[in-house]
């Protein structure tokens, strides 16, 4: 059965590092631009012809704008990173924006933890996330349509 798909792109900036035990650079931190693109679908447009407005999407620009925007993204498993981010919280106002995965901040696990927040905020509609961490480096999130009772 046919479906129509939609997409929005978003661009954050953000720093990372990967946790302890992995020997590439990524181990240090650094930052990207990262390019999100979410993406929507459905089996039928609704009555003004669209799978959903793009402004429906606002919500989840203002969660990424708010939780990764600007932060240092960090391994919440990893006992460095979580010293660190203490350490950080302490500091104060300027030195609060980090964020712990519950992993290590690849695109892969970016791109997952958005996916679920989009998710969370629009409903069984959203299907995939896209996150670049450069011009030619990404990785992809989907739903299986087959799997997922919410998408509709």
């Amino acid at each position: 059965m046919p479906r129509t798909t939609i997409a929005k792109e978003f661009t954050f900036d953000a720093a990372h590092a990967l946790g302890s035990g992995y020997d590439g650079l990524c181990r240090f931190i650094h930052g990207h631009t990262y390019r999100v693109r979410i993406e929507l679908t459905a089996p039928d447009l609704d009555r003004f012809g669209m799978v959903a407005d793009f402004g429906s999407l606002k919500p989840v620009k203002q969660w990424i704008d708010a939780y990764l925007d600007h932060c240092l993204i960090l391994n919440g498993t990893d006992d460095k990173h979580t010293a660190l981010y203490d350490a950080m919280v302490d500091l104060g106002d300027g030195f609060r924006r980090v964020h712990l995965l519950d992993s290590n901040p690849t695109a892969e696990n970016i791109a997952a933890l958005i996916l679920d927040e989009a998710r969370r905020i629009l409903g069984g509609v959203v299907f995939a996330v896209t996150v670049w961490e450069t011009p030619t480096a990404y990785a992809r999130v989907t739903i299986d349509l087959q799997e997922d009772n919410n998408v509709s």
